[in-house]
């Protein structure tokens, strides 16, 4: 959001790179606002990325400058200087500045105009703007109705700053801004007819990509290995192109009909040159570099449950895993997260063994009491995704046996049962109502920075109605979930 923000707030062709520490990650997510810290490198690194990305602006600062080119006289560089603090200061901050921060912001315009002139005050106005509280942070300061009000209606203002985060990633653009301006943010139709021109924007393509990334964990992709041995073919051209092969279908999907099931069942397969053997395309057939669509009869695929990029990531370095990936669709798309693990139990996965499969290698998790009462939660649904390797390729077999694929879910709200391979596994999910409740839940923790809390209730329950009631429509419920009391007030 940051980096989107910089690009956007100074006109810059691509977002700049950046050298940020890290987020903290709770719930799946990197945005929880209640774990989120600013450390002394944080603010050191807000510095530098300040200055720099200033420093990058100042050659074409005229895009910038209301006045157009630089002026030359002292009174219309003034003048212009005003003019810049008021439009850019609006653009920062993301809501009109008031007479004393406009006051303030002149005074560092004019103490880089004494050192260096007009470019230099610009320069200083930048800066200051951009290390600002008002700038670095979503501030929500709307007057409370009453001194005993519970909760309070965000001004026009948070919410046009609360739908960009949310639906592009980024700042709010000026027509947004203008809305804010003009009242026309005022009512739920008003919200929700601008969310439904906003997610039909290419910038909403952002917030899809992240929101996948993050919930499907394939940041673990970043620094996965993979053992040479088992795995020769594994590099960073191959894991990058794992990455864009999973964001072509899942933007498919949202361009498509954007629906639950479609996203959990889809036979669509979309490969390019670099994937040939990852999906093991027949040579006859001709690839690009372009991902496209591609027919891959009789190597069964069912949504982003067999993305090599999803069955990659929750895998090991040396073979598959069915503890992942169990735990994967149980924490993910479930919400029911596995208990932690007791203390002093050896939880290495058992070697690969020329002469065993996986199945029975993992034998011991369900003989062995101890391992037993939780590993029959998430063992039973990872050994659907044998047929696919550490590496997300299909296969019929393993130590030169025929892989068994059958899984069971236990302990579910509504989709206990047995099942035979992973198109069965997403058939399964696809039709339940716990993962529709599971998927508002996880857009509910994105879109809001927070986990839900008891309060939380009624809204998820109507986002889970609305996801039930339009047959799994994404859109609808990303829609849906900007009218929200959660997302409209604050405490």
């Amino acid at each position: 959001e940051y980096r989107n923000t910089l690009a956007d707030l100074l006109r810059l062709e691509k977002p700049p790179t950046l050298a940020l520490p890290a987020d903290e990650v709770t719930t799946g997510f990197d945005n929880n606002a209640a774990i989120l810290r600013v450390t002394g490198a944080h603010a050191e690194a807000y510095q530098e990325a300040a200055e720099a990305a200033v420093a990058a602006t100042l050659p074409r600062l005229d895009r910038l400058l209301p006045c157009g080119t630089e002026p030359t006289q002292a009174a219309e560089q003034d003048a212009c200087a005003q003019a810049f603090v008021a439009q850019f200061g609006r653009r920062a901050f993301r809501r009109p500045l008031d007479s004393g921060e406009r006051e303030r912001v002149l005074g560092l315009y004019r103490v880089g105009k004494s050192m260096g002139g007009f470019r230099k005050g610009i320069e200083l106005v930048m800066r200051g703007l951009l290390q600002s509280p008002a700038f670095l942070y979503r501030l929500e300061t709307s007057t409370p109705p009453s001194a005993n009000t519970a909760t309070v209606p965000l001004s026009q203002y948070e919410i046009a700053t609360r739908l960009s985060y949310f639906l592009w990633a980024t700042m709010p653009d000026d027509g947004l801004l203008d809305d804010a301006d003009n009242g026309r943010l005022g009512t739920r139709k008003a919200i929700e007819s601008t969310a439904t021109r906003m997610l039909k924007d290419p910038k909403a393509a952002l917030v899809v990509a992240d929101f996948h990334k993050q919930w499907l964990d394939l940041g673990l992709l970043t620094h996965a290995t993979k053992d040479p041995a088992n795995y020769p073919q594994w590099n960073a051209q191959l894991r990058d192109a794992l990455w864009a092969q999973a964001y072509a279908f899942i933007e498919a999907v949202w361009q498509g009909d954007h629906k639950l099931t479609t996203l959990l069942t889809s036979t669509d397969v979309y490969a390019n040159e670099a994937l040939r053997g990852t999906f093991g395309v027949p040579a006859a057939q001709k690839l690009g570099s372009a991902f496209e669509k591609v027919d891959l009869a009789g190597q069964p695929r069912a949504g982003l449950l067999t993305l090599p990029a999803v069955l990659a990531a929750h895998a090991l370095p040396n073979q598959s895993s069915p503890v992942h990936r169990g735990i994967f669709v149980r924490e993910r798309l479930m919400c029911q997260p596995p208990p932690p693990v007791p203390p002093g139990l050896n939880v290495m996965a058992p070697e690969p063994d020329p002469n065993a499969s996986t199945r029975e290698r993992f034998e011991q998790h369900r003989s062995n009491p101890s391992c037993a009462a939780c590993h029959r939660l998430f063992d039973s649904i990872g050994m659907a995704f044998e047929n696919y390797d550490g590496m997300g390729r299909f296969r019929t077999h393993e130590a030169g046996k025929s892989i068994d694929a059958k899984g069971e879910i236990v302990d579910s709200i509504d989709i206990d049962g047995t099942f035979d391979g992973v198109a069965a596994l997403g058939a399964r999910l696809a039709g339940s109502s716990q993962v529709q409740e599971c998927v508002a839940t996880q857009w509910y923790r994105y879109a809001l920075g927070r986990w839900e809390t008891e309060a939380d209730a009624c809204g998820l329950s109507e986002l889970s109605n609305v996801l039930k009631s339009s047959n799994g429509d994404l859109h609808a419920l990303l829609i849906a979930l900007t009218q929200t009391d959660a997302f409209l007030q604050r405490r």
